[in-house]
C-alpha cells in the first residue's frame, strides 16, 4: 500500500470521528482534503492536522481521456 496525506481534527487529547471528539485514536476521521477538514474544524472546533498513512483502499486517478472515454461509452437511458 501506498503512502498518502491526510488531514484530521484534534482537540487537546481528542480526535474528531465526524460526529464527535473522542479519545480513540483509532476512531479518527480522516480527511481527504485540507480544506473540508478546515470546513469542519471551524464549525466543529479544533484544530486541522496534516499526517501520513498508508491507504486504506488506493487512490485510483484515471487520465482525462480515459473518464472521457467511460462517459460517452455509459448507458445513461439505463441510469435513469
Amino acid at each position: 500500500m501506498a503512502q498518502v496525506t491526510r488531514y484530521r481534527i484534534e482537540d487537546g487529547g481528542r480526535v474528531f470521528n465526524g460526529t464527535e471528539f473522542t479519545s480513540d485514536e483509532n476512531d479518527v476521521f480522516k480527511y481527504r482534503s485540507e480544506g473540508q477538514a478546515n470546513d469542519d474544524a471551524d464549525e466543529f472546533g479544533g484544530v486541522v492536522v496534516k499526517f501520513s498513512c498508508y491507504a486504506e483502499r488506493p487512490d485510483i486517478v484515471l487520465p482525462s481521456q480515459w473518464a472521457e472515454q467511460i462517459v460517452r461509452g455509459a448507458n445513461l437511458q439505463a441510469a435513469g
